[in-house]
C-alpha cells in the first residue's frame, strides 16, 4: 500500500493546491493513505528573504479553513488521510537531540547558488529563486518524512512515498546523497506549473469573479507568454476539467488538442478570454470539493503539550461533557443527544456552548467533533 507524504504550504486552496493533490494521484493513483505536512506558517516573508521581516504563523481562522478545505477536497476523492502540522514536526524535531543533529548537519551540505542554479533549468522557478528560509523548511519537511517514527510514533502507517513540488528537487537528492534512512522509499516531484498572482503572494481563488480574472489574465498575457506556459495551463486545467474547455462566444466545447490550436492563433485579448471562462468553470468544481462534507468523521489532533494546557484541558472536559463529544459525531441533533445522555435540554445547550467557543465543536444543526484525537505529548 501507498501511504504518501504530501507537503502543503499555501495561503489560500487555489488552483495549485489542487493541482499538487491531482497530479499525485494521476502519477500513483490514489494513496492507501495520505499524510499531509501543512506549513502553518505565513510563506511570503520566507519567499521575500527579508531577513527583517517577522516569519508568521497564519491566523488561527486561516489555518481552520484551510484545514477543512483541504479535509473536504480529500474526502470528495475518497481519500483517508491525516493532516499534520509544520510547526509541531518541527518541534518535535528539535526536542530530539538525535534528529536535532541531524538537521544541523544536512544543512552543511547544501549550497543556495547550486539550488538556485538547478531552479534555473525549470521554466516556471527561474523567475523565483530560493531562500536560505525557505530551503530551512523542506530540510525539516524531509526530515519529518525520514524520521516519522521518531517524531510521530503515534501513527501506525508509516509513509513509503514522499511527494513535493519540483522546488523540492534539488535538496531533497542532496540531502539523500548523505543520508540513508530512506532506502525503499518512492520519490515523485510534481513538475512545475504557471503561477498567476491576482495580487502579490496572493493566487486566483474561488472567491474571485470572473470580471476581476480576466482584467488579471489580460495583464498577464499582454507580454509574449511562451507556448509552453499556454500549454502548461491547459494541462493543468484538464486535471480538473477533463477533456473538455469552453470555448468563449458560443455554447461549444472543444478538447485538449483543439484548446491548443485555439489558444496558438489567439491574440491576447482572446487568450484572456478563453482562460477566464475555463478557470471559472474551474473554480466552480473546485469550491465544490473544497465545501464537500461526508457524514463520516475529519479526524483533527489536539496535542496536550504543558501541565497549564492540561489543566485548562479538564476544567473544559467534565466527565459529562467528555460523554457528549462522543454523540457529535454530526448525526445527532440535540434532542437525541439529550435522550441519549438523559439530559436536559438547557444542559445539554449549555455544555455544547462551552464546547463550539473553545473549538471542541461545530455550530451545525448536527453537532460534529472538531477534534477526535486527544494525545497528552511528554516529549
Amino acid at each position: 500500500m501507498n501511504v504518501a507524504f504530501v507537503n502543503l504550504s499555501c495561503r489560500s486552496f487555489s488552483y495549485p493546491v489542487a493541482n499538487h493533490f491531482l497530479e499525485l494521484f494521476e502519477n500513483i493513483g490514489k494513496p492507501g493513505f495520505l499524510y499531509v505536512h501543512f506549513w502553518d506558517v505565513d510563506m511570503g516573508s520566507l519567499i521575500s528573504g527579508n531577513l527583517s521581516e517577522k516569519v508568521a504563523q497564519l491566523s488561527k481562522e486561516q489555518k481552520e479553513l484551510l484545514t477543512s478545505q483541504v479535509n473536504n477536497f480529500l474526502d470528495s476523492y475518497s481519500i483517508k488521510h491525516e493532516i499534520l502540522y509544520h510547526s509541531v514536526s518541527r518541534e518535535r524535531l528539535f526536542r530530539n537531540e538525535e534528529t536535532n543533529n541531524v538537521f544541523f548537519q544536512s544543512l552543511t551540505g547544501l549550497s543556495l547558488p547550486e539550488i538556485n542554479e538547478a531552479y534555473m533549468k525549470e521554466h516556471h522557478l527561474s523567475k523565483r529563486p530560493s531562500t536560505f528560509g525557505r530551503v530551512i523548511y523542506i530540510v525539516i519537511d524531509f526530515l519529518t518524512f525520514a524520521n516519522f517514527k521518531k517524531i510521530y510514533p503515534e501513527f501506525e502507517n508509516i509513509p513509503n512515498l514522499y511527494y513535493a513540488g519540483v522546488r523540492f528537487k534539488p535538496v531533497v537528492e542532496k540531502l539523500r546523497e548523505f543520508y540513508a534512512e530512506t532506502p525503499k522509499a518512492k520519490f515523485y516531484f510534481a513538475e512545475s506549473i504557471p503561477i498567476i498572482n491576482y495580487s502579490e503572494n496572493k493566487w486566483f481563488d474561488t472567491l474571485m469573479p470572473a470580471a476581476i480574472i480576466e482584467a488579471q489574465l489580460m495583464k498577464h498575457f499582454a507580454g509574449k507568454v511562451p507556448e509552453y506556459e499556454i500549454c502548461d495551463l491547459l494541462k493543468v486545467l484538464s486535471r480538473l476539467l477533463g477533456n473538455s474547455f469552453l470555448l468563449p462566444g458560443s455554447n461549444s466545447k472543444i478538447n485538449l488538442d483543439e484548446a491548443k490550436k485555439y489558444c496558438r492563433r489567439s491574440d491576447p485579448e482572446k487568450l484572456a478570454g478563453f482562460f477566464a471562462l475555463n478557470f471559472e468553470k474551474y473554480f466552480k468544481i473546485l469550491k465544490e470539493k473544497i465545501s464537500f462534507a461526508v457524514n463520516e468523521k475529519n479526524s483533527k489532533i489536539f496535542y496536550v503539550k504543558t501541565g497549564r494546557e492540561l489543566e485548562s484541558l479538564l476544567l473544559i472536559l467534565n466527565p459529562k461533557k467528555f460523554e457528549l463529544l462522543k454523540f457529535c459525531n454530526g448525526s445527532n441533533e440535540i434532542s437525541q443527544i439529550c435522550e441519549k445522555l438523559e439530559l436536559k435540554k438547557n444542559s445539554v445547550q449549555s455544555y455544547i456552548s462551552v464546547l463550539k467557543k473553545n473549538g471542541f465543536l461545530t455550530g451545525d444543526k448536527k453537532p460534529r467533533r472538531k477534534i477526535e484525537k486527544i494525545i497528552v505529548d511528554f516529549e
